[in-house]
C-alpha cells in the first residue's frame, strides 16, 4: 500500500496464494509471488504487510521474502513556487547534486540563499538580501522586492540584460532641458524611465541594468558613423563585464537616446556578432539617424516628438516601426522640450500606443491611437516578418 506524506491512500497492489502453494512433501518452491513493478511519484510510505484473509488458520510460511527499490534514471528533480522556495525535491542517492537551481543561480548551503552575483536573494521570503541600488526609481515598491512583486510576469536572471545608453549631456541648463541632461549614466535618464522601460521589456530586473555613456565630446565633434565604431569598439573593450552572470539563453534589450542611438546600436552590432541575440532595441529620438547601420536581426523601434530640431525625425536603417508623436504645439515648446523630452518616464505612453496602433495597420500620416489619445504626425512600419523576433 502506498501513501503520501500526509498518509493518505495512492495506490496498493497485492499478489494471493493459490491451491499450488500447498505442501505436498517435494522439495521444490511452492509457488513464486511477485507483483508487478509499483512507480513512487511523490514523498510517503510504503506499507508491506502479508495476512491471511480466509477466515480460518492455516500454516503459511515465507521464505526469502524481499522488497526491492530500484532508484530512478532521474538524477535530480527540483520544483518551485513562484518565487523560488523549492519543494517535491528529489536526488539520487549518492548523487552529486546540482547546485545551480531556481534561475539557473547557485543556491548557498549555509544561508538557503541564490547568488545572482550583484545581490543575494532569499527564495523562503520572496526578496533580496539587499537594497535596490535603483530605489528611488520604484518608490511604490520595496526596495528589497523581486521581480516588482509579480515573479509570473517578470524575471531577474543576470542585472545585465537591459542596456541605457545615454546621448549628448553638458552641465548647463541647456543640456538639462534641452539637448538632453546634465550627467551621463543613470542620472542622464528622467523620472520613472528605468521603471517605464522594465515594463516596456517586460523585464524586472530594476536595479540591474547596465548604463552606458554614448555622448560625444561636445556635440558637433564626430558624425553618426563615428559614433557606431566608438559603440563598437566599448564593446570590445567591455564584453566581459556585458555578459557577466548571463546565462546562454538570455538575450540584450537595449534603449538608447539622442547621441547614443549610434553609440547603442554599434554596441549591439558587436554582441550579434560574438553570437549574442539583441532581441530589441528601442531608439529615442536618435541624432544622425541617417549616418550608422542598425543591426539588422532585431526588433528595433524608433520614436520622437515633432519639431526635434535637434535629430530632424530622419529614420535609422531597419526600424521595424518608426513614428513621430505630434506632441508640442507651439514652436517655443518644440524647440525646448521635443528632444530632451523623450528620455522621460512618460515617453512609453507614446511607445506603447506607437506599437498597438502599427499592430492596427493605423500607418500613414496624422494617426492618433484611440484607446491612449497619442496623436501622431506618421507611423511607419517595416513589413519585412522575417527578423529576428
Amino acid at each position: 500500500m502506498v501513501l503520501d506524506q500526509n498518509q493518505n491512500y495512492i495506490t496498493s497492489a497485492y499478489k494471493q496464494i493459490s491451491s499450488s502453494a500447498k505442501e505436498t512433501g517435494a522439495d521444490i518452491p511452492h509457488q513464486n509471488l511477485k507483483i508487478n513493478p509499483i512507480t513512487i511519484t511523490k514523498p510517503g510510505y510504503v506499507y508491506i504487510y502479508l495476512s491471511n484473509e480466509t477466515g480460518s488458520r492455516i500454516e503459511v510460511f515465507f521464505d526469502d521474502f524481499k522488497v526491492s527499490h530500484e532508484n530512478s534514471l532521474i538524477v535530480q528533480k527540483d520544483d518551485y513556487y513562484p518565487f523560488g522556495m523549492s519543494f517535491n525535491s528529489y536526488t539520487r542517492p549518492g548523487s552529486v547534486g546540482q547546485k545551480f537551481l531556481y534561475n539557473g543561480k547557485e543556491l548557498q548551503e549555509e544561508t538557503g540563499w541564490l547568488n545572482y552575483g550583484a545581490r543575494m536573494y532569499m527564495p523562503e521570503l520572496g526578496r533580496w538580501t539587499s537594497v535596490d541600488i535603483l530605489a528611488d526609481a520604484y518608490v511604490d515598491f520595496s526596495p528589497y522586492a523581486y521581480v516588482l512583486n509579480n515573479p509570473l510576469k517578470f524575471v531577474d536572471p543576470d542585472g545585465k540584460k537591459v542596456l541605457y545608453v545615454n546621448g549628448y549631456w553638458q552641465d548647463t541648463w541647456l543640456g538639462k532641458n534641452v539637448i538632453g541632461s546634465s550627467k551621463p549614466g543613470r542620472g542622464y535618464w528622467g523620472n520613472g524611465f528605468v521603471r517605464g522601460a522594465s515594463k516596456f521589456f517586460n523585464d524586472g530586473q530594476r536595479g540591474n541594468g547596465m548604463f552606458i555613456d554614448g555622448s560625444s565630446q561636445w556635440g558637433g565633434d564626430e558624425s553618426g558613423s563615428e559614433r557606431y565604431t566608438r559603440g563598437y569598439e566599448y564593446a570590445k573593450k567591455h564584453y566581459d563585464e556585458l555578459i557577466a552572470d548571463m546565462r546562454q539563453d538570455e538575450t540584450f534589450k537595449l534603449v538608447t537616446h539622442s547621441e547614443g542611438g549610434a553609440y547603442g546600436a554599434g554596441i549591439a552590432q558587436y554582441l550579434i556578432d560574438q553570437g549574442k541575440t539583441v532581441g530589441t532595441i528601442l531608439h529615442l529620438s536618435p541624432d544622425e539617424a541617417d549616418e550608422f547601420d542598425n543591426p539588422e536581426n532585431t526588433t528595433t523601434y524608433q520614436l520622437g516628438y515633432g519639431g526635434d530640431w535637434v535629430t530632424g525625425n530622419k529614420e535609422v536603417s531597419n526600424a521595424d516601426v518608426f513614428g513621430v508623436v505630434d506632441k508640442f504645439s507651439s514652436n517655443s515648446d518644440k524647440a525646448k522640450y521635443a528632444h530632451g523630452s523623450t528620455k522621460g518616464g512618460g515617453v512609453f505612453k507614446s511607445v506603447n500606443a506607437l506599437l498597438k496602433a502599427a499592430a492596427s495597420g493605423a500607418t500613414g500620416v496624422n494617426v492618433t491611437e484611440t484607446s491612449s489619445g497619442v496623436r501622431f504626425e506618421f507611423i511607419r512600419k517595416n513589413e519585412d516578418e522575417d527578423k529576428n523576433k
